[in-house]
């Protein structure tokens, strides 16, 4: 009789503890889900961190690189109370190079269009005096100064004659003058 109420009892037992098997994994189910959507989340979101964390370093580096670049350009264009230090500068040039300079005309070249720009053209008429050799030593050294300098037009005259540069290969010996016409960038 025991045997019997045992054999009874027994199905219902192991169907019983198939159940609570079932149910107990239905939530280890549900917890390693949640688990690998939080895995997944947490993934994402690192993954984002990365990528802004590498944008941040790229454009640290872009602005390192841009930042030098920056000062070469505003070194280039004469500041804004400049004008007369770039003026002397190009005083000294001449004198170094054993040549008079003449200033025949100085103007700022402002273009209506452009009145939200920080920066317009300076133009200068120059004339110097003086040896080929130095007029030619101070068109190089015009043209490789720290400021940018556009040679707009030059031209070269012999006080002994009235031979052009453009009429002779050969420069003859004597005193030279020259006409240039530069233009330079200036902040206002």
């Amino acid at each position: 009789m025991y045997k019997t109420k045992l054999t009874k009892k027994f199905p219902a037992l192991v169907a019983l503890i198939v159940i609570v098997l079932f149910i107990a994994q239905y939530f280890l189910y549900i917890d390693i889900k949640k688990r690998n959507q939080n895995a997944s989340s947490l993934s994402n979101e690192l993954s984002l961190q990365i990528n802004k964390e590498d944008y941040m370093i790229s454009t640290g580096k872009i602005i390192q690189n841009i930042s030098g670049d920056l000062n070469k350009v505003h070194r280039s264009i004469v500041s804004s109370t400049g004008d007369v230090e770039f003026i002397e500068s190009l005083e000294r040039m001449a004198e170094r190079n054993n040549l008079s300079v003449s200033i025949d005309s100085l103007y700022l070249d402002v273009n209506p269009k452009a009145t939200s720009s920080p920066i317009t053209p300076l133009k200068m008429k120059l004339k110097t005096a003086g040896r080929w050799s130095g007029i030619y030593k101070f068109l190089k050294e015009l043209e490789s100064m720290p400021v940018k300098v556009k040679i707009n037009s030059y031209s070269f005259m012999s006080e002994n004659s009235n031979v052009s540069s453009q009429d002779s290969i050969v420069p003859p010996s004597g005193k030279w003058e020259s006409n240039v016409d530069i233009t330079v960038l200036k902040y206002k």
